[in-house]
């Protein structure tokens, strides 16, 4: 998803429903509001499959969409 992996590092509290967060992403545009607002911050699980209704982060044509 990278050329380069990110190096900013961030805080996050530890509680349960972050403990398997993998990386975080910046969201980058309005396509997704009220959800998610530009310059919101998202917690990512890597996954191999989602379940309908999740919400999912998708690469197409080197772009990545929520």
């Amino acid at each position: 998803m990278f050329d380069m992996p990110p190096t900013k590092k961030i805080e996050i509290p530890d509680i349960p429903e972050y403990r398997n967060v993998d990386y975080a992403i910046g969201v980058n545009g309005r396509s997704m509001e009220p959800e998610f607002n530009d310059g919101d911050t998202l917690l990512i699980e890597m996954t191999e499959e989602i379940a309908v209704g999740e919400i999912g982060i998708f690469l197409v044509d080197n772009e990545s969409y929520v």
